[in-house]
């Protein structure tokens, strides 16, 4: 028997938050909005917060209708029905090369203050003005996570982590010119960075980058850090 994507079943993990202390998020990309109702209602009811990322506004309006308390991020592109009831000790500062990179650090930014951590920004910060982020240094000093977001060439990881000794968490994103080949080129820049300790996630995955702070953060959490 064939299926529609109106037919198929969805399924919520219950039990990720009691695994890996954090509750399984929807990914609403090519789901229906019921699809995404059904699942953030089945989450919500047992967590009393959820969160759908990669969403639309026609699933953030049937949404609205089931989850009075749902809050929608056009930028990020996230869906909000409150928030983890945990505050994280430590903070995560999140770098952006330039403003054409907002969305993904806006999509970073809503995920990890859903989760409790703390965040700081520091946005236009890209090498070809180096100067800019020689002058905000100390934004790093009482920080333990930083990820940077960044398209064109992805140097920016490489030349924070000269500066700096935080886990340091990269994200190309597909902001660039044609040989940027969406974002491509900047992945494997940051993957062949010569900084030592750079950890690279996807193009545009904002979301798995705020996923490895908090992981990071909450080991902090459990060993009393």
């Amino acid at each position: 028997m064939k299926l529609s994507l109106e037919q198929t079943d969805t399924r919520p993990d219950y039990d990720r938050l009691l695994r890996l202390g954090m509750p399984e998020f929807v990914y609403a990309e090519s789901k229906t909005p019921d699809q995404v109702v059904k699942s953030l209602r089945a989450l919500f009811k047992t967590h009393k917060a959820c969160l759908a990322y990669r969403a639309t506004q026609a699933q953030f309006r049937a949404v609205k209708k089931s989850i009075k308390s749902a809050q929608f991020n056009a930028l990020a592109r996230i869906i909000r029905c409150g928030k983890m009831s945990q505050n994280l000790a430590g903070k995560v500062v999140v770098v952006s090369g330039g403003t054409s990179d907002v969305p993904v650090v806006a999509e970073a930014v809503e995920v990890l203050e859903f989760l409790g951590c703390k965040v700081r920004t520091l946005q236009d910060v890209g090498v070809s003005g180096i100067h800019r982020l020689q002058k905000r240094l100390s934004i790093f000093s009482d920080a333990q996570v930083t990820i940077v977001v960044a398209g064109m060439e992805g140097s920016l990881p490489t030349v924070i982590a000269g500066f700096v000794k935080l886990p340091i968490i990269a994200v190309p994103t597909s902001v660039g010119f044609g040989a940027n080949l969406g974002g491509i080129t900047t992945l494997l820049s940051m993957l062949t960075s010569c900084a030592p300790g750079v950890a690279v996630v996807n193009v545009n995955n904002g979301v798995g980058a705020a996923l490895a702070s908090y992981r990071i953060l909450n080991t902090f959490k459990r060993e009393g850090a």
